[in-house]
């Protein structure tokens, strides 16, 4: 199954909201998330869904840019040093 990304980290902090309701309004759009933490420690959440489109209906909704990319392709990379 292809899962989607948005390269574009949500800090509660900086959208002065909490970290659950973040998660919550995340679940409500039909996508899903993962937890990282930022430099300074700082909770980031990253939106993931099954579909590209899901996700352009979250960022459209939330007003969010970002870039969209399927992260669970596999790719050939050839990398040549001189």
């Amino acid at each position: 199954m292809k899962r989607y990304l948005l390269l574009q980290p949500l800090n509660p902090y900086s959208l002065r909201i909490k970290l659950s309701e973040l998660k919550a309004s995340i679940r409500t759009s039909g996508c899903d998330y993962l937890l990282a933490t930022d430099a300074k420690g700082h909770p980031v959440v990253y939106v993931i869904a099954n579909t590209p489109e899901k996700l352009s209906e979250f960022v459209t909704e939330y007003d969010i840019e970002g870039v969209v990319v399927e992260y669970t392709g596999v790719y050939d990379q050839v990398v040549t040093l001189e």
